[in-house]
């Protein structure tokens, strides 16, 4: 891939397509007319930049914008179960969330978490365990459909087993990103 690269830039500067004053400010969009007319031998796809890959034969440029979303939902996750005479437990844990971003106009479809904990506890003793979860989350912008991601994340659960019955609960934020292309029509 270096090779590739290096040679790539080599034809280009030195070949006297494009020069190193032409890469900045509005001339991107001429350098990316003149790198159509290079050509360039590849063995197989190669991203370049994020918005430049070079594909057998020809070099394509994306003018596609591209921008970072982070998506987040508070979680409020409670169980309760029964502590066995010989002091293991097992709660699953469950909350509907909508996952959303900043500006309000990407969000999820609701989101059921559904998790299960096994543990050993003693009676009259804290329990604090961690719940992990992992879930595939859709999502909508104005209404439409973008994409979807998986979001991991742990929530930290406590309680207070009391004879053969415990509860536990606990609080956070789950997050996650990705990055959203935004195609010219």
């Amino acid at each position: 891939m270096k090779r590739a690269i290096i040679s790539v830039l080599t034809a280009l500067f030195f070949g006297g397509v494009v020069s190193a004053e032409e890469l900045s400010g509005n001339s991107f969009q001429n350098f990316s007319k003149e790198i159509n007319s290079v050509k360039i031998i590849a063995a197989e796809n190669i991203k370049l930049w994020k918005n430049i890959e070079i594909k057998p034969e020809k070099i394509i440029v994306k003018s596609d914008k591209s921008q970072y979303i982070s998506v987040s939902a508070y979680v409020n996750l409670s169980g309760s179960g029964f502590l066995s005479s010989q002091g293991r437990a097992s709660v699953s844990f469950t909350d509907r969330v909508v996952f959303r971003d900043s500006s309000g106009q990407i969000a999820s479809s609701r989101v059921y978490i559904n998790e299960r904990v096994s543990f050993w506890a003693r009676d009259n003793h804290h329990v604090s365990q961690n719940v992990y979860i992992n879930e595939n989350v859709q999502l909508y912008k104005n209404g439409k459909y973008i994409g979807s991601l998986y979001i991991r994340g742990t929530i930290r659960v406590s309680g207070w087993p009391s004879s053969n019955h415990i509860r536990l609960s606990g609080s956070g934020y789950l997050r996650g990103g990705f990055y959203l292309e935004e195609t010219k029509k």
